[in-house]
């Protein structure tokens, strides 16, 4: 699964292997071990995302992808860089300034220990 290829959309010289250079987003998920989709919310997200090269299947096939592709609506593909995954413990973080879901366990007090009430 590791090929060379130019990198997509710069005209330099420097070769991205798949798998070495350059991670797929289903690569990040199951090193993260999080969904795909997480990965792509990461990567689309507004504030602080992380960076990722933009392919087409097209691009992916003649680097050597020779994966399953899942249909994209837009066509596009993200290839983050192995240098950018330092990144993701910052973009995982929860946003500053907003309020987090309060996650209490409710739960009713009777059963064991619990004290009986007296009519």
């Amino acid at each position: 699964m590791v090929s060379e290829m130019d990198a997509p959309g710069s005209g330099s010289s420097k070769r991205l292997r798949i798998g070495t250079d350059v991670l797929t987003t289903s690569q990040v998920a199951l090193r993260e071990k999080v969904s795909t989709r997480t990965v792509e919310r990461w990567i689309t997200k507004e504030q602080n995302p992380l960076p990722a090269l933009r392919v087409s299947a097209e691009q992916l096939r003649t680097m050597g992808y020779t994966g399953n592709l899942y249909p994209s609506p837009t066509g596009v593909y993200f290839l983050v860089r192995a240098a950018d995954l330092a990144l993701i413990p910052s973009v995982r973080r929860y946003p500053k300034n907003t309020k987090r879901p309060h996650r209490v366990r409710r739960g009713t007090t009777t059963g064991a220990g619990a004290p009986v009430r007296q009519p």
